[in-house]
């Protein structure tokens, strides 16, 4: 059996307003195990970028994560403090924003290359 590299359970994500309180994430769960390619599809608006961003704790102030857990390498991203989080960032977790073309343009990339 491969061991799960991250979990997400039972998240749920939102904002409020005068109106009241809008889920935008509402109680989604899924595992990625290691080697295992995952995507996540959805209509535009359906709550796919704000799952990421939960998931590496980059929400803007408005939105608020009511509820789950996000378990990466057995250690519970929720859990963490704000500086051993950024420890976690970049270093076992990164996110490619939604603009592909500013994210990976060729012209900015530096290849590094080994000489081993």
């Amino acid at each position: 059996m491969t061991k799960n590299l991250l979990q997400v359970k039972n998240l749920t994500v939102s904002t409020g307003s005068e109106a009241g309180k809008i889920n935008i994430v509402d109680n989604i769960s899924f595992d990625i195990r290691r080697g295992e390619t995952f995507v996540l599809l959805g209509e535009s608006g359906s709550g796919k970028s704000i799952t990421a961003l939960s998931i590496m704790r980059l929400l803007p102030s408005a939105i608020k994560i009511d509820a789950g857990e996000v378990i990466l390498n057995d250690i519970n991203l929720f859990q963490l403090p704000e500086n051993k989080m950024r420890g976690v960032s970049g270093a076992n977790i990164g996110m490619i924003f939604q603009e592909p073309q500013t994210s990976l343009n060729p012209i900015n990339v530096n290849f590094i290359t080994s000489t081993k």
